[in-house]
């Protein structure tokens, strides 16, 4: 094997796990964002 593709897919591995975390954090900050109106709207019902 190659080091410098061994290298590359390391670095591809990375990126990828990186992104998938980003994406699940920015998830979960639209789900609270979303919590956070349906209560607002909850209780101004009220």
């Amino acid at each position: 094997m190659n080091p410098r593709i061994v290298q590359i897919f390391l670095a591809l591995g990375i990126i990828a796990l990186a992104g998938a975390t980003i994406e699940q954090l920015s998830r979960g900050v639209y789900s609270l964002i979303f919590l956070d109106i349906f209560l607002i709207l909850g209780t101004a019902k009220r």
